[in-house]
């Protein structure tokens, strides 16, 4: 019989039981490093009475708590680990893609037409005036048509990034903002408070 009273009181009846630590088989998201967390949370929490004295209710509830604040977790993680650049304020995106198809058509037409004589005159040998000797007489007319069509598709694609400083916020103030958000959030020490605040009675 184990006297449980403190957190490392818990984990050391279940380690001699068991063989493991009390946090086997807890889920975290990639990117956390699980004995790390552990350790933490035995620095945070090992010194404070526990909730649940019961071994195996203390496992599963260790086992429920991170299942049910995995996705907390994550969205941290997601925040703190976010690469962008501390003195932009601005960042935006476009990307569309468009195409059509292009019909054009059209015709002409045309018709000319004319007449032309030739006459040729000569002087009878009997005769000193001219007088009509041959005459020719023709027509010439024509016409001219056509058509024209063109069709084919297009497509137009267009990508932008626009980004910067829109001057709410300098960028000294953006750089102060980077080092105090990075300075007072560790997501090991938020996990074991919340730890903490969950399985422990927080009195010395």
């Amino acid at each position: 019989m184990y006297a449980i009273v403190t957190m490392n009181g818990m984990n050391a009846a279940y380690q001699n039981i068991y063989h493991h630590n009390i946090f086997d088989g807890i889920e975290v998201p990639e990117g956390i490093d699980v004995d790390t967390l552990i350790d933490r949370i035995m620095i945070r929490c090992g010194e404070f009475s526990v909730m649940h004295t019961d071994i195996d209710y203390m496992h599963y509830q260790i086992l429920n708590f991170f299942k049910v604040h995995k996705f907390t977790f994550e969205k941290w993680l997601d925040a703190i680990t976010q690469e962008y650049n501390p003195i932009e304020n601005y960042d935006r995106y476009e990307e569309y893609e468009g195409g059509g198809t292009n019909e054009s058509s059209g015709t002409s037409s045309g018709t000319s037409s004319g007449s032309n004589t030739d006459t040729l005159t000569k002087a009878a040998y009997n005769s000193s005036s001219y007088e009509p000797y041959e005459k020719n007489t023709g027509s010439v007319s024509s016409t001219d048509s056509g058509s024209s069509s063109s069709d084919g598709e297009y497509t137009e694609d267009h990508t932008s990034h626009i980004h910067g400083n829109i001057g709410v916020v300098s960028s000294q103030q953006m750089i102060q903002s980077s080092i105090d958000l990075y300075g007072g959030f560790n997501i090991y020490i938020a996990i074991s408070d919340m730890f903490c605040d969950e399985f422990c009675i927080m009195v010395y």
